[in-house]
């Protein structure tokens, strides 16, 4: 039996143990001579480089052969050479079949037998390769996300340290992030909760939510800087797949604006409350009066009264629209109805407003002789001066009276309104139309007046600016806007008792279908009807009204949106089931996209209540005399081809059912183009007939006004289909 020494002697001088040992090994590895020959290779060695092992007699593998790059492979043979042993260099191999391998490459210079080997031995990192680009790109992308967040967002790990802060919330809080990454988060909050009107609260707050991060806690606060900015930080806690905390971060938001939104929409309620509680104050008392006493008065003073009521209505109707209006402006909707107006008489409305809640306010008047009019929303002007009104008394001196002017050039009718106090700084200029802007920021309002202001001239076509101080002055303040002028049909001159009794032997002929389900306004449209000298049918409900017309189809129907039962829209299409005769629909909304549903379900005109009665037979007598023209066609003094319409009566100009409100230039462009269409026009022949071209440069004039055209006319004015250029000589007009 063989003692413990006899076998260790044995073991050290044992070849095939070693061979085992080597051979068999799980780590690639192999002997190389000084001539860089593999002279021994482990079965891992030429399995991890794609060489069959039973041929490795066969080969004649060469030690820099196994290196993708030559060169590294030259330099760390040398090396190895040199320092006789190098450990785990991160190296690239290359594979029998030219795969790229990664590796922990290691070697040893050692003798044996008198003769100098290189022992090769390296590790496999391919799989640690794949997971460090994995890790590389999921980083990318966590950062991506973090870079391009409309949030602040900040990471602060288990330690307590500022790790991550992306470029929003240093835009955010204005603090430099290179100067706290890395540090404490208690040193950035800091510098951040500084910049607050109450830190120490804020921290308490702070404290408080660090211990709920599960709850996802909201902490608000003000940040003063010449501009007071509202923040919101949403902590979140950071935690592994098995619940580990790993740390927490938090998300930054500036909710500026929806603070403004939200002081916007209660002044806004208060403003309703107000301007809708003083009429029905006069309301309810004038009605009080009346109804105890109105016996004993005359007839003069019961009119009065009824005018005041009447008023009252008038302006508790308009105020309602107003706020409904200044509701729409965040949505892009105005809710604009225009018509032609006269602008005098619609900013002396404004001016009386104003007055009347200003005591021994003075406001100077200027304006030209017979101005042309406009076509616009007069509660939409109106709430524009009113705006302008409201900046101007905030600030002239009450020894000076505010001036407005309104005078007109060329197309335009042009309004200003002008005060004498301390005037908008040059810096405030640019952006005083913005939302939210104010002159001061301690001062008080929403700073949203001027904004609106604008929408709405801007939806007129037409702009708004500001001049500051005035000329040759150090101060004072001047706003100007601009309406196009449009041209409508001349004032019909008033009836005669003898056209009057005309009309009522005229109206007699047609009878008028009322479907309203409120007795009051039934009996109101059934009498005013009837005194203009219609027959008039009644009814109370959609269903019976479908009745009535498949007995005898009335001449036009006055049909209520809201109806018990079958509500109006659904009558109106059953209607036209059964006749083509014009439904006017009478409705409280003013929402377009209502209006439009009412025309998609077959009505021919609507009418917004209250209305004027004037108005009304206006409307009737359009659509009666439309349905007349069918029978006894005339000469229609219009052009109309693929959904374009002029109209040269009233110079109106329609396209798919919406009015484009030429100015004056451009519509006596198109007039005169349709009038001679299918007619080659000089660029001198349409610049003759034209007096607005007649000027200096009057071609580039006409070119200009013609791209305007092209862009509100054209389906696609690259490629015009009705205005087409005949290079170098002018336009021929195309009607599809």
């Amino acid at each position: 039996m063989m003692d413990k020494t006899t076998l260790v002697s044995n073991q050290k001088i044992n070849p095939q143990i070693y061979e085992d040992l080597f051979h068999y090994s799980t780590t690639p590895s192999a002997l190389f001579d000084m001539n860089e020959k593999c002279v021994l290779a482990n079965h891992s060695f030429y399995i991890q480089l794609g060489y069959p092992a039973e041929k490795q007699q066969e080969m004649n593998l060469n030690l820099l052969q196994i290196f993708e790059d030559k060169t590294q492979g030259n330099i760390f043979i040398e090396q190895l050479r040199v320092r006789q042993i190098i450990r785990r260099q991160e190296i690239r191999l290359t594979t029998s079949n030219k795969h790229v391998l990664p590796v922990l490459l290691s070697g040893r210079a050692f003798s044996s037998n008198g003769k100098q080997f290189l022992h090769i031995s390296f590790t496999d990192i391919s799989r640690l390769k794949e997971l460090e680009e994995t890790i590389r790109k999921d980083n990318a992308k966590i950062i991506s996300i973090m870079e391009n967040s409309a949030a602040g967002l900040f990471y602060v790990n288990a330690d307590g340290i500022l790790t991550n802060l992306n470029m929003r919330l240093v835009e955010l809080s204005g603090i430099d992030e290179r100067v706290f990454l890395g540090q404490p988060v208690r040193e950035w909050l800091g510098t951040l909760f500084s910049k607050t009107s109450e830190p120490e609260i804020l921290q308490k707050r702070f404290t408080v939510a660090l211990s709920n991060l599960d709850q996802y806690p909201k902490i608000e606060f003000t940040i003063k800087t010449g501009v007071t900015l509202h923040y919101e930080i949403v902590l979140f806690p950071v935690k592994d797949e098995s619940g580990l905390s790993l740390g927490w971060g938090g998300i930054v938001q500036d909710i500026t604006e929806l603070k403004q939104q939200v002081d916007w929409k209660l002044e806004l309620l208060s403003i309703l409350s107000h301007d809708i509680r003083s009429p029905l104050a006069t309301l309810k008392g004038h009605i009080s009066v009346l109804q105890e006493n109105y016996t004993q008065w005359g007839n003069e003073m019961v009119k009065d009264f009824l005018d005041t009521i009447g008023k009252n209505i008038d302006k508790l109707s308009h105020q309602v629209d107003r706020n409904l209006a200044l509701t729409r402006v965040e949505g892009g909707d105005l809710g604009i109805r225009p018509q032609s107006i006269d602008l005098v008489q619609c900013i002396e409305q404004a001016v009386s407003y104003i007055t009347d809640k200003n005591d021994h306010l003075e406001i100077d008047l200027i304006h030209e002789d017979s101005l042309a009019k406009t076509r616009a929303d007069p509660s939409r002007i109106e709430e524009v001066v009113i705006n302008l009104l409201d900046n101007a008394v905030r600030y002239n001196p009450p020894d000076k009276n505010i001036i407005i002017e309104i005078s007109s050039s060329g197309s335009w009718l042009i309004v200003s309104v002008r005060d004498f106090g301390k005037g908008i700084p040059t810096n405030k200029q640019k952006t005083i139309f913005d939302k939210y802007v104010r002159v001061d920021e301690d001062e008080t309002g929403t700073g949203l007046g001027l904004y609106i202001s604008r929408k709405i001239i801007e939806a007129h076509g037409g702009q708004i600016h500001v001049q500051s101080p005035l000329p040759g002055m150090q101060e004072g303040t001047e706003f100007t806007f601009t309406l196009p002028i449009t041209y409508t049909s001349l004032q019909k001159k008033a009836h005669t008792d003898k056209q009057r009794s005309t009309n009522l032997a005229t109206n007699q002929e047609f009878t008028i279908l009322v479907v309203e389900d409120e007795p009051d306004q039934l009996l109101f449209l059934k009498t005013i009807l009837s005194e203009e000298g219609y027959q008039v049918d009644t009814t109370m409900n959609g269903v019976s009204a479908l009745d009535m017309i498949k007995i005898s189809s009335p001449d036009l129907i006055l049909l209520d949106w809201i109806l018990p039962g079958m509500p109006g829209l659904t009558v109106c299409r059953g209607i036209r089931r059964y006749t083509n005769v014009p439904i006017i629909v009478v409705t409280s909304c003013t929402d377009q996209e209502d209006l439009l549903t009412a025309f998609n379900a077959g009505a021919d005109d609507y009418i917004i209540k209250p209305f004027d009665r004037h108005e009304l037979f206006a409307r009737i007598n359009a659509l009666l005399r439309r349905e007349g023209s069918l029978h006894n066609p005339a000469k229609s003094n219009r052009f109309s081809a693929s959904g374009l319409i002029i109209d040269f009566d009233t110079h109106e100009v329609w396209l798919d059912g919406k009015n484009l409100f030429l100015p004056r230039t451009e519509y006596e462009i198109l007039e005169y183009m349709a009038l001679h269409r299918n007619q080659l026009l000089t660029y001198h022949q349409i610049i003759d007939s034209i007096n607005a071209l007649t000027v200096e440069n009057s071609r580039n004039a006409l070119y200009v006004h013609i791209s305007r055209l092209r862009k509100k006319i054209e389906p696609d004015p690259h490629n015009p289909s009705f205005i087409v250029t005949r290079w170098g000589i002018g336009y021929v007009f195309l009607p599809n």
